[in-house]
């Protein structure tokens, strides 16, 4: 490629050359360096065109190469298109399933949150469940400790009767010893009631006889 700009200098110079010649055309000396000067490019022309050739022929390899390489292309090109339009496929399935798991997800969001609602209300039922469960413990410690102070004065009061009962059966004894004797001095009593009547009569019929 070089060597084709060497060519194009050259030409321009026997432009200039040829302008020297018209205004000393009859000059013999210089018609012998214009010959040799043409010689020179004439060589140096051939030179260019054999570099021009053999570009070309570079060129000729470089293009079947390229060639070759544009079929190639051509053909991954062909490749590719049906390789995307079985992606276009794959991503319109892919949209699609997306889309279908979308809305089964909005559904199970709405189920969560029915369920969280669900889930709110049993919470609040739990924590009044809760306060009834303390309201009612307080109730059963009430009564437990009522229990337990019925059960104290329970054993207080049998402890009481056992001992009212012995004191009973103690009463109860006095009671028949005291009416034994009662009975005993009741009936000696009449005797000696009668025994003091009999006495007096004696001793009034006594007095009467006597005079006393």
């Amino acid at each position: 490629m070089k060597r084709i700009l060497i060519a194009t200098m050259i030409t321009a110079a026997m432009g200039a050359q040829a302008k020297e010649l018209n205004s000393q055309k009859n000059g013999f000396e210089q018609l012998e360096k214009n010959i040799e000067t043409s010689n020179a490019n004439t060589m140096d022309l051939k030179k260019n065109l054999e570099v021009v050739d053999a570009n070309l022929a570079d060129i000729g390899k470089v293009k079947t190469e390229i060639d070759g390489q544009r079929k190639q292309t051509q053909k991954n090109v062909s490749e590719i298109e049906k390789s995307m339009a079985q992606i276009e496929k794959s991503e319109k399935e892919l949209n699609a399933n997306i889309k279908e798991e979308q809305s089964r997800k909005d559904s199970d969001q709405a189920q969560i949150q029915q369920l969280e609602k669900m889930i709110t209300q049993l919470q609040e039922v739990t924590k009044s469940r809760d306060e009834s469960i303390r309201l009612t413990q307080q109730d059963l410690q009430s009564v437990t400790q009522k229990r337990a102070e019925a059960k104290q004065r329970e054993s207080e009061a049998r402890t009481q009767d056992t001992q009212t009962a012995s004191e009973q059966k103690k009463i109860a004894a006095t009671d028949t010893e005291w009416r034994a004797k009662k009975k005993s001095y009741e009936s000696q009593l009449k005797n000696w009631q009668a025994e003091s009547k009999r006495h007096e009569k004696y001793l009034a019929e006594y007095r009467k006889l006597t005079g006393k």
